[in-house]
């Protein structure tokens, strides 16, 4: 990596010809004195109560925001959980201890959420011909849902309305992400209290 940009040369690439990026491990190997500094400096504490302020943000902001029903507040629950997940993973690589709690719900909300993205995912018409007729007839018959692919079959999603359904994943994301982080977070008496 030379002034901020990928280099690639032929000892990047395997044997297929895919290239093999760098900058991931570029970026780790820079982030991790940054993170033993700042573990150095007592900064965990500074993000510790930066993740409680957030959380009680969250949890008092969100529900005045959705009696409005806004989309912003959609929005700002997702990059709020966001921040507050990758300040969660941050501190616990600072304290070099990062631990998942496992809960009876982890396993739900992941399939849950496979499930929504594979509605997402367009399907050949022979295979949601099976799953579901109608909706491949709807889309032979003009809806501009279709794409066309290969053979000139069309690719047919399971999801009418795409836009929507990919709304509701992040949506969906969201909760299951701010469970994760209650779980995970708050795990002494201290904290609840």
């Amino acid at each position: 990596m030379q002034n901020g940009q990928v280099t690639t040369n032929r000892n990047d690439s395997d044997s297929s010809g895919l290239i093999i990026l760098r900058w991931p491990f570029y970026i780790l190997h820079r982030l991790v004195p940054i993170l033993l500094e700042w573990r150095r400096r007592g900064l965990s504490r500074y993000l510790t109560t930066a993740l409680e302020v957030l959380i009680i943000l969250l949890i008092f902001f969100v529900p005045l925001a959705f009696g409005g029903a806004n989309y912003w507040a959609w929005t700002v629950m997702e990059v709020g959980v966001g921040v507050a997940l990758i300040l969660w993973f941050i501190l616990g690589m600072l304290r070099r201890r990062l631990t998942i709690v496992k809960t009876p719900l982890n396993i739900i909300l992941v399939v849950l959420l496979v499930y929504v993205f594979l509605q997402l995912v367009p399907l050949p018409a022979g295979l949601a011909g099976m799953l579901s007729g109608k909706r491949v007839a709807l889309t032979m018959t003009g809806a501009p849902t279709g794409e066309v692919v290969g053979s000139g079959a069309p690719a047919v999603p399971s999801s009418i309305n795409r836009h929507e359904t990919l709304q509701s994943w992040f949506r969906m994301l969201a909760y299951a992400g701010f469970f994760f982080l209650l779980v995970n977070f708050i795990d002494t008496r201290a904290k609840l209290g």
